[in-house]
């Protein structure tokens, strides 16, 4: 069994009288507070629901109601059994322990990682998971795309058994509304049918935002699913109690490690969660047992700033991954559909992806390959939403739901061939232009004003072009903020008195990064390093934006195709 966690993304149903397990940790009833606020998704804004969960709204949109108007929102939410679908989001242990053990800006940022891949796949699920059924005149079984998703993110730290485990519940309510704006349970069949694919993109833009926030390098996956290198496999056992305790209820009963079975040995093993410690309260005995084991802080300084690669380099990898993608969609049995692109797209990229670039690769080759260029479409109505993904009642390529259409793998090979060549002629240089120049990482070697000059030259002189300076004004300012800060251009103060942890924890572990300050820039701070990277990909994305103009780059950056 993985340690750490589930083999995909696990969906529960939910039974009527469980909105207050969510709650609890929160203190929204009046407990301590263990669990950081519950927040509403950004896809439910259409409900005006925004920020932090309260008992009230949450209690409404559970039982169907419209919290701001109280109307009941279906005709039929008497009948309706199951309010809504916990989709919890595990992160492998090795990123649960540097949420826990790590410094303020390490924890901070695994976090942060964690919750873009979270949104990521959220966003994914809504636009090709979520679908509500209807009856036509004509008596035809309809399935059709919901307006958004609405629900709320549960994010935790720990395990009942008190290990870290860093993991989201993303409650989805029950509730779907159709392009006319009628609502409706959903049908649930689509988020199954999909979680897989949700699952594999969520730690796919996991591995690619650590390793873009804090340089870590991975170990290669394992069913989509990736440990950091550099931590033991004996720190990752010791902490993950949960997976012990499941695994010695089958051993001892001769019982097979399905999911079916496991999941029917964790409901056994499982304790009640304790609701009285919370992460803070752990991190010192977490310190202690990983150190006992040889990870101590100076250890946990090694994974760190291995790993970058800006953002040329992850086009790099896309590119070379549409061998291995096709490879692995060859072996599959009979026709393939947008669900097993996105899964073997992910699996392929041992460091991660953007989302966008993900989504856009695949779209383009389910487009091509389907002669479907209704999202196409869509962007040119304003339907994009910047992220390679429709929004509204804007079709998803290939179907919605369970009704994917489904393609030939001898289609997609051409295609995938096709996109490709599209696809290299987006991310390489023009020829004569430098491919990456002068890097960020360099400045840190050099005096401060030649330094600026330097990340200056790189996006060039100002342009005429109202569109283009726009992003070459929005790089100059990142440039001069930045040399200000750490290139001591502008009497820079010291760059890495803020970090540490200040929750709990000895002083040997007040600042995880220190051992990371004493040479270049990627030996600097951790907050250096992270506003480093930023830079890099800004840098690079603007002198893009100017080679080719935001018309050419918007329009071949949606789904691949020539215009």
């Amino acid at each position: 069994m993985y340690p750490g966690g589930v083999r995909v993304l696990r969906i529960s149903k939910l039974s009527h009288g469980r909105a207050d397990y969510y709650l609890l940790p929160t203190g929204v009833l009046g407990n301590k507070q263990i669990e950081p606020a519950g927040q509403w998704m950004e896809s439910s804004s259409f409900l005006k629901l925004q920020g932090a969960v309260d008992r009230e709204r949450w209690y409404s949109i559970l039982a169907g109601i419209d919290p701001a108007t109280g109307n009941v929102l279906s005709a039929n939410q008497g009948r309706v059994k199951v309010p809504g679908f916990d989709l919890t989001f595990c992160a492998p242990k090795s990123v649960s322990l540097l949420a826990g053990i790590g410094d303020q800006e390490v924890s901070s940022a695994t976090i942060a990682s964690h919750d873009r891949a979270v949104s990521t796949a959220l966003n994914y699920l809504e636009c090709h998971g979520m679908a509500v059924r209807r009856t036509a005149e004509s008596h035809e079984k309809l399935i059709l795309p919901v307006e958004g998703m609405v629900g709320a993110n549960f994010l935790h730290r720990t395990a009942r058994s008190l290990d870290p485990h860093l993991h989201t519940h993303s409650v989805v309510a029950n509730l779907g509304s159709d392009p006319e704006k009628s609502w409706s349970a959903l049908d649930g069949r689509g988020l199954y049918a999909h979680r897989a694919a949700a699952d594999a993109l969520y730690h796919t833009v996991l591995r690619y935002e650590l390793g873009s926030r804090l340089g870590v390098n991975w170990e290669q996956p394992v069913n989509g699913r990736a440990d950091i290198k550099g931590i033991p496999r004996e720190v990752i056992l010791e902490f993950s109690t949960r997976t012990a305790q499941i695994a010695e209820y089958l051993d001892s009963r001769g019982i097979g490690a399905s999911s079916n079975a496991r999941y029917i040995a964790g409901v056994a093993t499982r304790g009640e969660k304790d609701l009285d410690i919370s992460a803070d309260d752990l991190v010192g005995q977490w310190r202690d047992r990983a150190m006992s084991l040889g990870m101590g802080p100076v250890q946990l300084d090694n994974v760190f700033g291995i790993g970058y690669m800006d953002k040329g380099e992850h086009f790099d990898a896309i590119l070379h991954s549409y061998d291995k993608v096709a490879a692995t969609l060859a072996e599959k049995d009979g026709p393939v559909c947008r669900r097993d692109v996105v899964r073997a797209w992910s699996a392929a990229l041992v460091a991660g992806a953007p989302g966008e670039e993900i989504n856009r690769a695949v779209d383009s080759v389910i487009g091509l390959a389907s002669h479907n260029l209704q999202s196409e479409v869509g962007r040119r109505n304003g339907l994009d939403r910047g992220d390679g993904m429709r929004r509204g009642n804007e079709p998803a390529i290939g179907g919605v739901g369970v009704r994917e259409e489904r393609i030939e793998v001898s289609a997609i090979e051409v295609a995938m061939r096709n996109s490709r060549d599209v696809a290299r002629e987006r991310y390489e240089w023009p020829a004569g232009m430098q491919y990456r120049g002068m890097s960020v990482e360099t400045t840190g070697q050099i005096s401060g004003g030649r330094a600026l000059q330097g990340l200056l030259d790189r996006i060039g002189p100002q342009p005429e072009d109202e569109h283009c300076l726009a992003a070459w004004s929005e790089a100059y300012k990142a440039i001069h903020s930045y040399g200000e800060r750490w290139l001591g251009v502008v009497g820079a103060g010291d760059s890495g008195q803020e970090v540490g942890n200040s929750r709990v924890g000895s002083d040997q572990w007040q600042g995880t990064g220190d051992s990371l300050r004493q040479n270049s820039l990627r030996q600097n701070s951790l907050r250096q390093r992270v506003e480093a990277n930023d830079l890099e990909r800004l840098i690079s994305q603007t002198r893009l934006q100017l080679q080719l103009g935001h018309e050419i780059v918007d329009s071949r950056m949606d789904y691949g195709l020539e215009l």
